[in-house]
């Protein structure tokens, strides 16, 4: 089989991809363009990062391959606030293949069936479609699994689920010694030093967010999507917190250990910055999770290793107010009413 100069240049930078070398947003571009190569017409509808960082904020990138002369194979793209109405107009006799991961697969699942005229099918990886009608603890108790299974007797999650309290005591040592003690014992930067209740809130939420990302980027080879992370990152968490304590401090120290496997698996970080976002658009995020796509999320504590945190929509809208401003939530069942399931 013999490829164009063109062709070539996409399956390059493919095995570049493959190797870790590209960018995030390189690396998904390049990969698409490997599907688009192997299906005509495609399209590839690219995750939050993509949206945030390779175009204008709030644009989705579509992407396809143009198969009239002289352009085969052409990478073309749109944004799907102007023009991929027309494209799906232009298109109605053709049948097309969607490929799409997190909320680039939600509408990959949801364009098949809106429009299955028009769409052959769908590959959504990581699409969480069904998460506004799913019970909110579900998601808590998938994670917590993966953690559980890490480790003997469960004592990974445990050892996380422990922590919580242990922070709160923490917070109440005389002097502030507790403080001291986290901002030097986690390495934390200048500007997350701990000094206040709110300041443990803090870390809590850093803490959270850490655990998921570690559960969803759980492959079985190295990766830097989220963060430079060794293979099964879960299991090498779990090789710390896994280990016996006595007191909160050597639990803490645990912790402190397993969460460099995620902020620090380079040795390159000097410090713990609590504020620091995702290499792909996580602020992008936020602002669609505050504006159409609200999904309920809930913790017990029991079955799950977080925090017990209920759902609370009103809390929810007035931090999403507070952060971008007051304009009205779209109801958490707005994206199933207005794209349906998905299935």
């Amino acid at each position: 089989m013999t490829h164009s100069g063109t062709e070539m240049e996409v399956l390059s930078s493919s095995t570049l991809a493959m190797r870790g070398i590209l960018k995030p947003s390189q690396r998904t571009l390049a990969l698409c363009g490997t599907l688009l190569l192997s299906l005509e017409p495609c399209l590839c509808l690219l995750s939050t990062g993509i949206m945030g960082r390779a175009c204008p904020t709030g644009l989705l990138i579509l992407a396809r391959l143009d198969t009239s002369p002289p352009h085969r194979p052409w990478l073309t793209m749109w944004t799907s606030s102007s023009t991929s109405g027309r494209v799906w107009r232009e298109q109605v006799r053709a049948q097309w293949w969607l490929f799409g991961g997190s909320y680039g697969g939600m509408l990959a699942a949801w364009i098949r069936t809106k429009y299955p005229h028009i769409v052959q099918g769908a590959i959504a990886a990581s699409a969480p479609i069904a998460q506004f009608t799913t019970p909110c603890d579900a998601f808590g108790r998938i994670v917590t699994s993966d953690f559980s299974a890490a480790a003997e007797n469960s004592s990974c999650s445990s050892a996380i689920r422990a922590s919580w309290s242990a922070l709160d005591r923490m917070a109440l040592l005389p002097n502030s010694t507790g403080f001291s003690w986290l901002n030097e014992n986690f390495q934390l930067c200048p500007s997350s030093h701990m000094a206040t209740a709110t300041n443990i809130s803090t870390l809590k939420s850093y803490l959270t967010d850490l655990w998921t990302n570690l559960a969803m980027m759980d492959y079985p080879y190295p990766t830097s999507f989220l963060a430079p992370l060794p293979a099964n990152p879960v299991v090498a968490v779990c090789e710390h917190l896994s280990k016996p304590y006595t007191n909160d401090t050597e639990l803490l120290q645990l912790v402190f250990k397993a969460v460099s496997v995620y902020f620090n698996y380079t040795g390159e970080a000097k410090c713990l910055n609590l504020m620091e976002e995702d290499g792909i658009g996580a602020d992008m995020w936020s602002y669609q999770a505050c504006t159409e796509m609200v999904m309920p999320f809930c913790y017990d504590g029991i079955s799950d290793m977080f925090e017990p945190a209920p759902w609370d929509l009103d809390a929810y809208t007035k931090e999403c107010q507070d952060m971008w401003g007051q304009q009205e939530l779209l109801s958490q069942l707005w994206p199933t009413a207005s794209m349906g399931e998905g299935t």
